[in-house]
């Protein structure tokens, strides 16, 4: 009989913008969502960072790291659980350099899992995008570089694409965007999140320091053109079309990135995002988690 394996979780999911999704797939995936181990527990995977050390030793289970912030209850974290995993490279390469001491085997790059096979259905309902549309993706925090936003939506609108931004959470700078043009929507998520997404024929990202992006793998499997500031060390180096890069300090380079790819199918398949899919996404923890258990040393 298989082990009992649950997602042990404090998050708030109304509040963290990737928590609702990691636990909708891990539910998908025959998964138990609790806030603490249940007795006698098999497999355990900690995501949010404040573990209870009483619920946690390294034999027990594993932490997912979706973003490091050099927080001490990141490394607690990590020290508490049999090993971390991390959605991308830049993550893993963030993680090292912000806690040395934390042995590197310990680290496990597997990705983030996502239902592709519902958003496969929402890109065949859509096959027919909104022409010249492009949306533009979540928080406007300083670090997300909402003024190149700002650059390039001018420029669009301009030559008469349609422009949208969408967000879980208040937009920050909605009054300079709907000023130029831009229709703003926000407290928009799940199934109407999707169905906005996949109307869409160009989703444009202005943040070169994600972790993964996955609101822009989304997008991909939903048919979208994503257009992405070209970074090397970006956690969504690991899936992107290089040819959709542009250069950040340049706002032109992102329009012609877009009017580049206006000829191409809208709905080519991607195969990098596979990866993706929750189904091989937990069979990578059941993997690591036999391989870990194997190799006492490890925990």
């Amino acid at each position: 009989m298989d082990e009992p394996k649950t997602v042990v979780t404090n998050l708030d999911l109304q509040k963290v913008t990737w928590a609702p999704t990691f636990v909708d797939a891990a539910k998908k995936s025959g998964w138990n969502i609790a806030d603490t181990p249940p007795p006698n527990s098999g497999l355990n995977v900690f995501i949010g960072d404040e573990i209870d050390p009483r619920h946690a030793t390294p034999a027990l289970g594993l932490y997912f790291l979706a973003a490091c912030e050099a927080l001490t209850s990141e490394h607690t974290s990590m020290l508490l659980t049999g090993a971390t995993i991390v959605p991308s490279s830049q993550t893993l390469r963030q993680v090292a350099q912000a806690f040395p001491d934390i042995d590197p085997s310990r680290l496990h790059i597997l990705g983030f899992p996502l239902d592709l096979d519902r958003l496969a259905t929402f890109a065949l309902e859509w096959k027919k995008k909104e022409p010249n549309s492009v949306i533009f993706l979540g928080e406007t925090r300083p670090e997300k570089q909402p003024d190149l936003e700002v650059n390039i939506a001018k420029k669009l609108i301009d030559l008469g694409y349609t422009c949208y931004h969408s967000s879980p959470t208040k937009v920050s700078i909605r009054s300079q965007l709907e000023d130029i043009g831009v229709q703003v929507i926000e407290d928009i998520q799940g199934e109407d999140y999707l169905k906005l997404l996949a109307r869409m024929q160009y989703v444009v990202c202005t943040s070169s320091h994600e972790s993964l992006y996955v609101s822009g793998i989304e997008g991909t499997a939903l048919g979208a053109q994503v257009i992405l500031p070209n970074n090397p060390d970006a956690g969504y180096m690991d899936w992107c079309v290089r040819e959709n890069l542009y250069n950040p300090d340049d706002v032109q380079s992102a329009v012609e990135r877009i009017q580049a790819t206006r000829e191409d199918k809208n709905g080519e398949p991607l195969g990098a995002i596979q990866q993706y899919d929750r189904a091989h996404f937990f069979n990578r923890i059941i993997e690591l988690a036999d391989r870990l258990r194997s190799s006492p040393r490890n925990l």
